[in-house]
């Protein structure tokens, strides 16, 4: 965290919930949330890396396919 208020700095949500019982894959509903900008109906699993600063998200697929993820490196470089 920074020790003043800047723009971009809180907390990241993740919400991986994987138990739909339609496994067709990109939600055919179309739903769209400004907190959710993807949703797929299919299973998986959340991998959360964390080595030193850097903190990778990875949602993995049964077949070990990554279907999505991210990356957040912590710098003091982002608070000046």
């Amino acid at each position: 965290k920074c020790e003043k208020k800047t723009a971009y700095s809180g907390t990241i949500y993740n919400v991986a919930g994987s138990s739909s019982a339609n496994q067709t894959g990109i939600n055919e509903f179309n739903v769209k949330h400004p907190m959710m900008p993807f949703s797929y109906f299919t299973d998986g699993s959340l991998l959360i890396t964390v080595e030193n600063k850097t903190m990778h998200v990875e949602f993995v697929m049964r077949d070990g396919d990554v279907l999505d993820h991210y990356t957040i490196e912590k710098s003091a470089a982002f608070c000046q």
